[in-house]
């Protein structure tokens, strides 16, 4: 049992505690009393300034003792040495678990203000990308490294290996290309093939509705396939109503309600909440309804649609609908691991200063973002697939990768990309 002192107990620092030791399975115990400290015996760790204490000291920086929100704090970080490692410094202050806690409480994006056009975060922007450590799980090697320090300096104790797994998972914001799109949105797809003279198009099109060709969307056999490899995908389906970014067929349609329902008894079929419910709380609730009407299941988890996360707000959103576990938590322009980790936390709320209980799953990567966004070629998106499968493979937690159905199709500019997920299936083999 490792004891710990602080001046103050906070709710931050048994946050961050937590993370550090309880998973690994490593002993602690949390006091404010400085002579009760003095007087134990055995691996003791002061997180205090007090001069020439017993034990391991951490001189604290203010970030974990504290309950405000500072929003100039990046301003005054500086990424330096302390005991070895690199670690963030705040005010000048070196204080590695402060650094772990910075990243697991997503703190750059609960002050952040600089947005793109879809009021999403820029992973571009952040302190990860600043200093290179969005493709490492920093979080995690700042644990690693602390529990070296400690063994180093005569510490006792056994860490658990932290488990991994991937999970494939896929948003489904369009189920079919040309089928179960009758009325008007059939009339206006073939206008507007006419006007871009579109041939190919049409001609495919003419051959999905004879039922001589499958849809290039529908790579739901693909999907479900995965559990052949010992995996269990996990699919979130838009239900929004038709609007500018919202597009799927729609959700009353009794045809695609049967896909989905079938669809359900093989994987694991969540929410994922349209552009427009990000907004608008009435909106999600219905969707939420739909969904749960169609597989007839509670539905508790959710990933959100253009990944648009607006934190706290979304967050807050999402657990005054009843959802328990939230899979946003990625950047669309950025790959890595937003959090610095790869295991489920919960949402820590700066402003609310406790830890809620929505667990947040990051993503690793996004098929869009490795293709659109930093224009990858094919043999540039294994690689770095290959490089955060590994990383997550040797600190543990969930390599979740986020794929659409349309991307396995092997499309348009989606030609030949389904190499990279397979990819994944030949890297698991040995994981």
């Amino acid at each position: 049992m490792i004891t710990i002192y602080s001046d103050s107990i906070t709710e931050r620092l048994l946050f961050t505690l937590a993370f550090i030791f309880e998973d690994r399975g490593v002993e602690y115990e949390v006091i404010n009393d400085f002579k009760k400290y003095e007087s134990l015996e055995g691996p003791k760790i002061c997180y205090s300034h007090y001069p020439d204490a017993d034990g391991f000291q951490i001189y604290p920086a203010k970030l974990l003792l504290e309950e405000d929100v500072d929003y100039h704090i990046e301003e005054k970080i500086e990424y330096v040495e302390w005991e070895g490692v690199q670690v963030f410094a705040f005010e000048r202050i070196p204080d590695i678990w402060a650094s772990i806690f910075y990243f697991i409480s997503d703190y750059t994006n609960q002050i952040n203000k600089e947005r793109d056009e879809h009021n999403r975060a820029l992973g571009s922007l952040s302190l990860a990308a600043q200093y290179q450590l969005n493709d490492k799980l920093i979080a995690e090697r700042w644990c690693e490294a602390f529990l070296d320090i400690l063994l180093r300096n005569g510490f006792e104790f056994e860490v658990k290996k932290l488990p991994f797994r991937w999970i494939p998972s896929f948003d489904i914001d369009n189920t079919f290309a040309y089928k179960l799109k009758d009325g008007l949105r059939s009339y206006l797809s073939r206008v507007k093939d006419l006007i871009k003279q579109d041939r190919r198009r049409k001609i495919e099109r003419q051959y999905v509705l004879s039922g001589d060709k499958k849809d290039p969307y529908d790579t739901f056999d693909y999907i479900v396939g995965l559990k052949e490899h010992g995996l269990q995908p996990i699919v979130f389906y838009l239900l929004g109503d038709y609007g500018k970014y919202d597009r799927n067929i729609a959700w009353n349609d009794v045809r695609h309600q049967r896909h989905i329902r079938n669809l359900s008894r093989e994987v694991d079929v969540y929410l994922h909440p349209s552009y427009k419910s990000n907004y608008d709380f009435s909106q999600l609730q219905e969707e939420k309804r739909r969904l749960e009407s169609i597989i007839l299941k509670e539905v508790e988890s959710s990933r959100q649609h253009f990944l648009k996360l607006v934190v706290p707000t979304t967050y807050n959103q999402m657990m005054k609908a009843g959802f328990k576990d939230d899979y946003s938590t990625g950047y669309a322009d950025l790959y890595g691991f937003r959090l610095g980790t790869a295991r489920p936390v919960h949402f820590f709320d700066l402003k609310k200063n406790y830890q809620t209980e929505l667990k947040l799953h990051s993503i690793a990567y996004m098929d869009g973002t490795l293709n659109q966004y930093l224009g990858f070629t094919i043999p540039e998106a294994k690689l770095v697939v290959q490089q955060l499968f590994e990383e997550c493979k040797r600190y543990g937690g969930d390599f979740i990768s986020l794929w659409h159905n349309e991307t396995l199709g092997d499309y348009g500019i989606w030609k030949g990309w389904r190499e990279v997920h397979d990819l994944m299936i030949e890297l698991n083999k040995d994981a």
